[in-house]
């Protein structure tokens, strides 16, 4: 956790590789009602086998079943490795990783809730502006 109490940069870097990572597997196919636990086990996992953060993604999507990475994958991959490198934690990171998976599942989680109803609020907006959908008197 960051010193002010929230999740750090390190935090949401390594989320963003999550909610990718799950976005890729759920379009692959994968159980709705059984992907986060699944992510979560590969999450640990590959940080118990890896040395860095390539390796990291790399065999958390193999494990997943995943092929290439999307560009969403691509992006938030390169923006952690930045991120591990710059805060020149990249010998503690998969520590990190191994240690707060739960926590970072659970940020995972509220980051997808949160844009799902961000999703829904544009949805309704879109439909309430939309003069097709209001009732004429």
């Amino acid at each position: 956790m960051h010193e002010t109490g929230g999740p750090s940069r390190l935090h949401m870097a390594t989320v963003a590789v999550i909610l990718a990572v799950r976005a890729q597997y759920l379009a692959a196919g994968a159980s709705p009602l059984k992907h986060w636990d699944q992510i979560q086990d590969r999450v640990r996992a590959a940080a118990a086998t890896s040395r860095d953060v390539a390796t990291w993604t790399t065999s958390l999507a193999r494990s997943l079943g995943l092929g290439a990475p999307d560009s969403n994958r691509s992006s938030a991959t390169s923006r952690l490795a930045r991120v591990v490198e710059e805060d020149a934690t990249s010998d503690r990171w998969l520590d990190l990783v191994e240690e707060e998976h739960a926590y970072l599942m659970a940020l995972a989680r509220l980051e997808a809730e949160r844009r799902q109803e961000e999703r829904k609020r544009a949805r309704s907006a879109t439909l309430a502006a939309d003069p097709i959908y209001h009732e004429e008197d």
